[in-house]
C-alpha cells in the first residue's frame, strides 16, 4: 500500500531522527529533522514528488544554452553593454523559478530588463577592471553615463566569474545556489 500520515524515522540507537509526512505515497511538507542532541530542525518541504518530478522535467535545463547576444557586448572604448538573446534569459528564469519552487517561494518572476541592461554594462566595466568590485572606479578611457550604468548593476547586481571558457548563465545560477 502507499504510505498516508504522519511517519517517525529512528537511528539505528532508537533515537527520533525525523517526522515525516504522506499522502497517497508522496512525501509533503513539513519534514521535521532532530539533531544528535535531540534539536528539533525544520526543513520546508512544501511539494509532493510527483509536483517536484514535473517541474523539474519542464523547468530544469538539461542542455544549458551558450551565451548569444541579440546585441553584442563592447568590450573596448566607446563601450557598449550586451543584450542576452530571449532564448538565454528565458533559460535562465525557469531555472531560477526551479529553485523558487523547490524552495517553497514565489514562482511568479520576470526578467527585469533595465537592471539586466545595467548587470551588463557592469560585466564590461569589471572585464576592463580585470576584478570585481561591487564599488569599482571609472577608467578614464569610460563615458561616464556609461560608467554610471555599470556602477550601478555592480552595486545591484550579483558579481560571478569564471574561467571557464565555455561557462553558461545557468552556472553562474548554480553557484549563486
Amino acid at each position: 500500500g502507499k504510505l498516508n500520515g504522519t511517519q517517525t524515522l529512528h537511528t539505528p540507537q532508537g533515537r527520533t531522527r525525523a517526522i515525516v509526512n504522506y499522502t497517497a505515497g508522496d512525501l509533503i511538507g513539513p519534514i521535521t529533522f532532530f539533531d544528535d542532541a535531540g534539536k528539533r530542525r525544520l526543513l520546508p518541504f512544501p511539494h509532493p514528488v510527483s509536483a517536484i518530478d514535473k517541474a523539474w522535467s519542464e523547468l530544469y535545463p538539461y542542455q544549458p544554452l551558450a551565451p548569444a547576444y541579440d546585441v553584442e557586448p563592447l568590450l573596448t572604448a566607446p563601450y557598449k553593454a550586451g543584450v542576452l538573446k530571449k532564448e538565454i534569459t528565458d533559460q535562465a528564469l525557469d531555472f531560477v523559478r526551479l529553485y523558487r519552487f523547490l524552495s517553497g517561494v514565489s514562482t511568479t518572476i520576470t526578467v527585469d530588463h533595465q537592471l539586466s541592461l545595467r548587470c551588463s554594462a557592469a560585466s564590461v566595466l569589471l572585464n576592463k577592471l580585470g576584478q570585481l568590485s561591487h564599488s569599482p572606479e571609472q577608467p578614464d578611457d569610460m563615458p561616464t553615463p556609461f560608467f554610471k550604468m555599470a556602477y550601478d548593476g555592480c552595486n545591484s547586481g550579483n558579481l560571478w566569474y569564471t574561467t571557464a571558457t565555455d561557462g553558461t548563465v545557468i552556472d553562474s545560477i548554480r553557484d549563486y545556489m
